[in-house]
């Protein structure tokens, strides 16, 4: 829930969400999240946004 609320509230749109992997004994999952943003920009807002949050450990860009 805390990281579709940052997407959410930062304005970028879910354009689909897969399921990685469940890693660790301690519940830790791998997401793989195509997000629609405006810019370069506002993608780094999303991600800074992203990392700011204690359940997150760690967000990356991958493609375009």
């Amino acid at each position: 829930a805390t990281v579709t609320q940052v997407i959410s509230d930062g304005g970028a749109n879910i354009d689909a969400l897969q399921l990685v992997a469940r890693t660790g004994a301690r519940d830790f999952f791998d997401l793989d999240i195509t997000l629609e943003v405006h810019d370069l920009k506002h993608l780094n807002e999303i991600m800074a946004g992203l990392r700011s949050k204690t359940p997150v450990s760690s967000v990356e860009r991958t493609a375009g």
